[in-house]
């Protein structure tokens, strides 16, 4: 276990290496999650990839948390950035960026699991459910543990710090349910007291956005190779990358986010 995090802490240090002011590269920020190790197992195998398909250097960049993430992206640390369809949908608004490519990837270090006591159905449907969420999920895909819920039930999600904190309020009844992450699935099957209701797909949809100063050519060449990425199932496959959709330069003129066809 050592040797693994310590393979992936020097890989780290290696990848983030300033270069020589003659080389090509980009800082591609990576939308923090709750364990880093795996962000970066994740995600420098694919940046290396992409780099050797554009013979342009992308380097691994990420924070330890989603305020840090903004400051870096404000102070232009990021030239590109990976990020869920909330932060994407803010940072792009806030900071202009041009959206470039959406990504399925399998989501095995980031799967949700709905849980909750054994209890009745509401008996009206404008009862208002209450469910409990991390700090650190508060911002990924939900709606598929989301669709367990009885649909014609308002909802309101209550944050906490971690997942502990989730599990101890859904037990003593504070909050109907309570969303958290596969890591803690043992500790509920243990317990007589939880039910599961239903996890997600464990699929996320990320989105790579680039901020303004990138030049065209840049991106125009980064398309071209995302366009022909989609057409390799085998990459994708290696990398745990179910679907690519390139959003070209017309669209985004246009102000959408349509997406290109199958």
């Amino acid at each position: 276990m050592f040797w693994k995090y310590f393979s992936v802490a020097l890989l780290l240090i290696l990848y983030s290496l300033p270069v020589n002011a003659h080389e090509h590269h980009l800082n591609v920020g990576i939308e923090p999650k709750n364990n880093a190790v795996r962000v970066a197992e994740r995600w420098i195998p694919i940046l290396q990839d992409l780099s050797e398909l554009m013979n342009l250097s992308l380097r691994f960049k990420t924070a330890p948390d989603v305020l840090s993430f903004n400051r870096s992206l404000h102070d232009s640390e990021y030239d590109l950035i990976i990020s869920s369809s909330y932060l994407n949908a803010i940072f792009t608004q806030k900071y202009h960026l041009e959206p470039v490519a959406k990504f399925k990837q399998k989501g095995e270090s980031y799967g949700l699991v709905l849980i909750g006591k054994s209890q009745p159905a509401p008996k009206t449907s404008n009862q208002v459910i209450t469910i409990g969420i991390s700090e650190d999920n508060r911002h990924s895909e939900i709606q598929s543990v989301l669709k367990q819920i009885h649909a014609e039930n308002p909802f309101m999600l209550m944050t906490f710090k971690n997942d502990s904190e989730v599990i101890e309020a859904v037990q003593e009844g504070l909050k109907n349910y309570g969303i958290i992450s596969l890591d803690h699935d043992l500790y509920v099957d243990e317990s007589p007291d939880f039910e599961i209701y239903g996890a997600n797909e464990q699929v996320e949809t990320l989105y790579l956005s680039a901020k303004k100063e990138v030049s065209k050519d840049t991106l125009k060449s980064l398309r071209n190779v995302l366009m022909a990425i989609k057409q390799n199932p085998d990459w994708q496959s290696t990398h745990g990358i179910s679907h690519v959709n390139v959003i070209s330069t017309i669209e985004h003129a246009f102000n959408t986010y349509t997406e290109m066809p199958d």
